[in-house]
């Protein structure tokens, strides 16, 4: 799970530096392939915890509709880990990725 975030994985788009996040993405088929559209679109999941090696925190997202993990739900994961980041460790921002974070 560490190696989805961190070496180049399907999570690696969120990756934080000093802050190993251990993850897994997924999508949940919804119907047959070649169905997957508008109310029929594939679910979004990610699960996680951090810091890898001494975990304090998990995180489950399950976004229903939206297609691949790594595109919907990962992300969203780590909008949740900066907030933590930041309230936990105060005197520290947040360590950034090279990916823009887009929440809708």
């Amino acid at each position: 799970m560490w190696g989805v975030v961190n070496n180049g994985g399907t999570g690696a788009s969120i990756k934080m530096a000093g802050f190993d996040i251990a993850g897994k993405t997924g999508t949940a088929q919804v119907v047959g392939l070649g169905k997957d559209v508008g109310a029929n679109k594939d679910h979004s999941w990610f699960v996680s915890y951090a810091p890898a090696y001494k975990p304090e925190i998990s995180v489950l997202a399950l976004i229903e509709n939206s297609g691949f993990g790594s595109q919907h739900a990962a992300p969203a994961v780590r909008a949740l880990y900066d907030v933590y980041y930041q309230k936990t460790r105060p005197q520290q921002e947040a360590p950034k990725n090279n990916i823009a974070l887009r929440i809708r």
